[in-house]
């Protein structure tokens, strides 16, 4: 990683994490800290960058029809607006979450894996729960208050099979 500054490589990986979990560097050359989604299209997003990308699917599946999308978020637990949904899926499409496929600590399932990403959200500790299918190409995820990465490869697994 170059650092966004002066482009540096003499980069130091700091032990701090921002509020939604993602990696701190600082440059030692010019003394710029960022992380690592500074100078990308998530840069400012206040959301973790998979709940972006499964915003943009599920209005992929849902054909455009943002209420059902928002109606699909809600269960999950995010709030979001029509608004929201609107502004993403006109601004970021599945390419540019290609780069982001950071696991933290997951688990395998029959032919899916599930991992955990611990975040800050509105000051709140909370778990962001993924899924990813067999060729790891993301399908789903869940917030939740719980550390409980057993019981949520369990719901996924379930909604899967409802879904056949």
């Amino acid at each position: 990683m170059l650092c966004p500054g002066c482009g540096s490589e003499n980069i130091v990986k700091l032990k701090d994490v921002t509020n939604l979990g993602y990696d701190k560097f600082r440059c030692r050359q010019c003394l710029k800290e960022y992380n690592e989604r500074t100078g990308g299209p998530f840069n400012r997003v206040t959301y973790r960058t998979e709940v972006i990308s499964l915003v943009c699917a599920l209005y992929q599946i849902a054909g455009g029809n943002i209420d059902e999308v928002v109606s699909r978020v809600r269960d999950r637990g995010f709030t979001l607006s029509r608004d929201t949904v609107r502004q993403w899926v006109g601004t970021f499409t599945m390419q540019d979450f290609e780069s982001f496929n950071i696991v933290h600590r997951q688990r395998a399932v029959g032919y899916s894996t599930v991992d955990s990403v611990r975040i800050k959200n509105s000051g709140r500790v909370q778990y962001l729960y993924r899924c990813f299918n067999g060729n790891g190409d993301f399908e789903d995820a869940i917030l939740s208050d719980q550390p409980d990465l057993e019981q949520t490869a369990f719901v996924f697994m379930k909604q899967r099979q409802d879904r056949s």
